[in-house]
């Protein structure tokens, strides 16, 4: 009866065979070698984290109130009667930043340029008018087409002229300005 007792190693493998009782033990040496092996090295390109957040305008039209008092993006500031056609700009945004960091947009008081000057700027998203206004970012990072009014008013009326309005927006992550 042979018994092969071997141990398992790459290269020179020792090997002791045993025969039946009282037989002369046996010993040789195998060689084994590996089978074509392939090495190869890759690296994965680097990735740079960092803040992200595309806000994406679209322009709105001015209207004027009848009594020349007030230019608005929004016909409700403007009352009955008001001149031209006036619509709400609005903004997306697609962020890495969440509201659950205090993620927002922040929009500055606007500007209003051409004729002659105006007493109050102001802005609103939702609510209220005010000198600033800030939209919070939702969770998935993605606003869609949140409405933007301006209004401005001139206790003395606004004079015949052109007139184009202007803001900045700033995302911002807990009131800290980022992008």
């Amino acid at each position: 009866m042979l018994m092969a007792i071997k141990s398992a190693v790459v290269g020179l493998v020792p090997f002791r065979l045993f025969l039946a009782s009282g037989a002369t033990a046996l010993s040789f040496s195998l060689l084994i070698l590996p089978s074509n092996a392939v090495s190869l090295r890759f690296e994965i390109a680097s990735g740079v984290l960092g803040d992200t957040c595309t806000i994406n305008p679209t322009g709105g039209a001015l209207g004027f109130s009848s009594d020349r008092k007030i230019i608005s993006t929004d016909q409700a500031a403007l009352g009955s009667g008001y001149l031209g056609n006036p619509q709400a700009a609005s903004i997306s945004v697609e962020s890495n930043l969440v509201s659950g960091s205090g993620a927002s947009v922040n929009i500055d008081s606007p500007v209003l340029s051409g004729g002659n000057s105006y007493s109050e700027a102001s802005v609103r998203t939702t609510g209220s008018y005010g000198p600033t206004a800030s939209i919070g970012i939702p969770s998935s990072g993605i606003l869609g087409n949140a409405e933007l009014h301006v209004k401005f008013t001139n206790g003395n009326g606004f004079g015949n002229d052109s007139y184009t309005v202007a803001t900045t927006l700033t995302c911002t992550d807990d009131g800290h300005r980022v992008l």
